[in-house]
């Protein structure tokens, strides 16, 4: 008779319970997915076991010790889940180092760490597994390391962060504000109290680093990725990304400008909001869901979407790489698609990128505010291609215009919107968005 798999959980929130809630309902199911070898809760480490769980645990199991947990022989497996970088850092090197393998869900851990904890996994012979770090429970690691194993990944781009597309979702659907529908995430358990990584692009930028890493083999410091928030987004944009066919999508965005050299200073990655078609097939995720397109050489385009948090959603991608572990696939998936290949540079940030159009818009009372924007814009070679009033709510008055620019790097674009600024005073504000015609919306060389 196959023997049980004894796992133990470092943290019991609501991901957690939800795990223990699949093993539990889901055992006959599990069991037979794995060669009919039983995965089994032996130890809990919890913060606060006094606290009412909706699930149940072993009794003999509970411990706030995670020495208990991290010592125990009979534990093969350690499913990590209280997140933050310390102490899931120091435990989790404790368990490799003790001879057990790990799966986490702590994406900022392995944005910061991962080099370390990866290659401390690969010199031990343990397996480190980390499917929920990115998409909750849409499956793109997994999808990277075997689906597309036949494949060179010409380019990928999706929302990776379900907040910041909930609240542009709203703001397009509802017409609201934006702190409108950050309140209104906040209602529904969307944004968490401190959302600031969420609007800013920071935590879209760490899940992209790990994609990018293992689809171009080049190790990212998340840190150097371009990034830009939703904070600036206005109802005025949104209306006009209505009335022009379009959507305002917190993207991020990962491609070679060259397809023959997709390493080094030639890989671009950007997280920002961008304009897209409403028919682009990344417009029609909706609520909090994330949708990811890649593209490989072989295949083409596969598009990838669902709920990219949640409890549930979150814990079943947990319970996967659980399975993977168990049946010895992640041992094996694990040593052919590492999370980068050592042989290879470092990324940099590339000093050309790609030109697009830009939407701007300018929030000024300004004399002669639509001069002063056609003359900024000129003088950095960037024509206004059509602009409009942004109307005040009295007659002959505006405050501000809605322009659309010729393709121009993003960089010059920067340096545009800080010129204007300068101009315009204390009292202009501006706001710059790529237009793309496609979800990549980068030219390859």
């Amino acid at each position: 008779m196959p023997t049980a798999i004894n796992i133990g959980l470092l943290g019991c929130g609501t991901v957690g319970e939800s795990v223990v809630r699949i093993l539990t309902e889901r055992s006959d199911l599990i069991q037979a997915r794995t060669a009919g070898r039983r995965i089994q809760l032996q130890k809990v480490v919890l913060r606060d076991p006094s606290k009412p769980r909706r699930v149940a645990l072993p009794k003999r199991g509970i411990s706030t010790d995670p020495t208990q947990l991290l010592q125990d022989r009979r534990i093969k497996i350690v499913v990590e889940l209280i997140g933050g970088i310390e102490p899931a850092r120091t435990w989790i090197e404790a368990a490799l180092r003790a001879g057990k393998d790990v799966i986490t869900a702590n994406k900022a851990l392995l944005a910061e760490r991962g080099p370390e904890l990866v290659t401390l996994a690969r010199d031990l012979g343990r397996v480190l597994m980390f499917e929920a770090a990115v998409g909750g429970g849409v499956p793109m690691i997994g999808t990277l390391r075997q689906s597309l194993a036949a494949n060179q990944i010409l380019g990928f781009s999706g929302v990776l962060n379900g907040t910041s597309h909930y609240m542009l979702h709203h703001m397009h659907d509802q017409g609201s504000s934006w702190q409108t529908a950050l309140s209104e995430a906040s209602r529904l358990g969307y944004a968490e109290a401190n959302c600031e990584m969420d609007v800013n692009g920071s935590d879209a930028a760490q899940k992209l680093a790990l994609l990018a890493q293992l689809a171009f083999r080049t190790q990212i410091d998340w840190k150097q990725i371009p990034r830009s928030g939703m904070e600036s987004i206005d109802e005025v944009d949104v209306a006009w990304s209505k009335a022009n066919g379009m959507r305002i999508l917190p993207l991020a965005v990962a491609r070679p400008m060259d397809r023959r050299d997709p390493v080094g200073s030639n890989l671009y990655l950007a997280v920002h909001p961008a304009l897209l078609p409403q028919y682009d097939r990344l417009a029609g995720a909706e609520g909090p869901e994330n949708v990811i397109a890649f593209h490989g050489d072989a295949l083409g385009t596969l598009t990838l979407r669902g709920q990219g948090a949640g409890g549930m959603a979150t814990a079943s991608a947990v319970v996967c790489d659980l399975i993977d572990v168990v049946l010895g696939r992640a041992r094996a998936t694990q040593k052919c698609a590492p999370l980068w290949d050592e042989s290879w540079p470092a990324w940099m940030p590339p000093a050309w990128t790609p030109p697009v159009p830009h939407y701007l818009r300018v929030f000024a009372r300004h004399a002669d505010l639509v001069r002063t924007v056609h003359t900024t814009c000129e003088s950095f070679d960037v024509t206004v291609t059509r602009w409009e009033p942004i109307d005040a709510g009295k007659p002959g008055e505006s405050r501000g215009i809605m322009a659309t620019l010729s393709e121009a790097n993003p960089h010059a674009v920067t340096q545009l919107q800080a010129q204007l600024r300068h101009r315009l005073g204390p009292d202009g504000t501006t706001l710059t968005l790529p237009i793309q015609q496609s979800e990549l919306g980068i030219p390859a060389r």
